[in-house]
């Protein structure tokens, strides 16, 4: 059985610098011909304040009350803004990803992300984003939150005996 040698280690070649002539060493300043430390600056600049943390940014922060772990079963609405979330998302379409989602939710203000649940930050952030794309206008939404709004106000939540929705 054959045994395999190791490689040699290859090794940088350190080249020497150019010979300069005494002529040409003559004829250079002395500052220049010498190599020197690079100058000081006077004074340094003061360092820049860190970013503020965004109201989405609380770790390592104390809290309230402690996180809830435990499992529990998603309600109809969480499931429909899931799965709303994932037609936009599905490959043959691609209308948006899940850092545009992120985005929209860590752009939200204090007010918005405190008064909002998990799955409505979701909403609001969809929201934003089909808008901003041009896919929505805000008065196509708010005819929309009219007309679900006077459906639902008859408390059945649906409109025709049917039960499905207007004009299909």
């Amino acid at each position: 059985m054959a045994t395999r040698r190791a490689a040699p280690k290859r090794t940088a070649v350190k080249r020497a610098a150019p010979r300069r002539s005494a002529a040409t060493r003559a004829a250079a300043p002395r500052s220049v011909a010498r190599r020197t430390a690079p100058a000081r600056p006077a004074a340094a600049a003061p360092k820049a304040a860190l970013p503020r943390r965004g109201v989405h940014d609380v770790g390592g922060t104390p809290g309230d009350e402690p996180i809830d772990r435990s499992e529990h079963e998603m309600h109809s609405f969480e499931k429909r803004v899931n799965a709303l979330l994932y037609l936009l998302m599905h490959p043959d379409k691609r209308i948006m990803r899940v850092d545009e989602l992120r985005r929209g939710i860590e752009s939200l203000n204090e007010t918005e992300y405190a008064g909002y649940a998990y799955y409505e930050r979701w909403v609001e952030s969809i929201r934003r984003i089909l808008v901003e794309k041009g896919l929505l206008s805000e008065g196509e939404l708010a005819r929309k939150v009219v007309e679900v709004s006077r459906r639902f106000s008859d408390g059945t939540g649906t409109s025709g005996a049917a039960g499905g929705p207007s004009g299909h």
